[in-house]
C-alpha cells in the first residue's frame, strides 16, 4: 500500500468517527475533560468514540442494576478514554517469570478466635492511596505498604517508604519495572540489598531508571517473609494478628475498571 492510499484510509477513518459521535454528549465530554485534565491531538475524535462506548456500557450497567441483574454500580472515571486492551496493556501488570518462593506458613489458628473485621487505616498503619500512574507498578505499592505497616507496629511511626526504588532496583528478583512484578520478588529484594530508602531521598518518577538505591539512606528492612496458605479464613487470621497483608486480584475486568460502589 502506498503512503497516499493509507493516508486516504486513514483520514476516511476519522471522518467515519466523527459522523458517529453523539452531540448530545459534547457538554458531557468537555466537561469529562476539564474534570481529568484531558487533551488530545489529532487522536481526539478516537477517544472521543472510546469513551462514548464506554458511556453506553456504563448506563447499561446501570439500567441493569436497577432492575436488579448487579450488586454493584459504575461510573465513568479517568480510564473512559481507554478501550479494555488499552486498559490491560496499560494498567495491568503482565505475568513475570522467576518468582523466587518465600517460606509459607503452615501454622493453624481458630478462626473464632479472632475479629470479623480490622481497619488498620483507623490506626495509622496505612499512608493514603497514590495513583500509580500509567506506569502501573502496583506490585511494589503492596507491598510498600505492608512494610510500612510493619513498621509503625515497631516504631509508632508512619513513613512513606520509596516505590520507585523497588522499581529500579528489582530486576535481579524478576521484576520488570513498568510491566510486572511481585511482591515476593519485591520483598525479596529489600532482603538482597539490605534495606529500603524513603520516598524523600527516593521519590516516585512514575518510570523505571537505573537503581540508585544508597544504604546508607535505607529506612527500612526485610529480614523474611512467608506466602500463606490460599483460603479467606487464613487471610482473616494474618489480617488480624499482623497487618495489613499485600494481595491480589485480576482487574482487568470493565467492571472492575468503572467499579463505584
Amino acid at each position: 500500500m502506498t503512503p497516499v492510499a493509507f493516508l486516504t484510509i486513514l483520514c476516511l477513518g476519522v471522518v467515519s468517527a466523527a459522523r458517529s459521535l453523539d452531540p448530545s454528549l459534547d457538554a458531557e465530554w468537555e466537561e469529562w475533560k476539564t474534570n481529568y485534565e484531558k487533551t488530545y491531538s489529532p487522536e481526539e475524535v478516537q477517544k472521543r468514540a472510546v469513551w462514548e462506548e464506554n458511556i453506553r456500557l456504563i448506563k447499561q450497567h446501570s439500567e441493569e442494576h436497577d432492575q436488579g441483574e448487579h450488586g454493584f454500580t459504575m461510573e465513568m472515571n479517568a480510564f473512559g478514554d481507554m478501550t479494555s486492551e488499552e486498559f490491560k496493556e496499560t494498567m495491568i501488570n503482565h505475568p513475570v517469570s522467576n518468582l523466587r518462593k518465600g517460606k509459607r506458613i503452615q501454622k493453624r489458628l481458630v478462626l473464632d478466635d479472632f475479629p470479623k473485621s480490622v481497619d488498620w487505616r483507623k490506626k495509622d498503619y496505612v499512608n493514603p492511596v497514590w495513583y500509580q500512574s500509567r506506569c502501573s507498578p502496583c506490585w511494589p505499592f503492596r507491598a510498600v505498604g505492608a512494610i510500612e505497616g510493619q513498621m509503625f507496629n515497631r516504631t509508632g511511626k508512619l513513613v512513606q517508604l520509596s516505590v520507585q526504588n523497588l522499581v529500579d532496583c528489582s530486576q535481579p528478583q524478576g521484576n520488570v519495572g513498568c510491566h510486572g512484578g511481585t511482591v515476593v520478588g519485591t520483598f525479596q529484594c529489600v532482603k538482597d540489598n539490605g534495606g529500603l530508602e524513603s520516598g524523600e531521598t527516593y521519590p516516585y518518577e512514575q518510570k523505571v531508571g537505573p537503581c540508585r538505591y544508597s544504604p546508607e539512606n535505607a529506612t527500612a528492612n526485610v529480614t523474611d517473609f512467608m506466602i500463606l496458605p490460599e483460603g479467606e479464613d487464613v487471610l482473616t487470621i494474618a489480617v488480624a494478628t499482623i497487618g495489613p497483608i499485600p494481595v491480589a486480584i485480576d482487574a482487568s475486568h470493565d467492571s472492575f475498571r468503572f467499579y463505584k460502589t
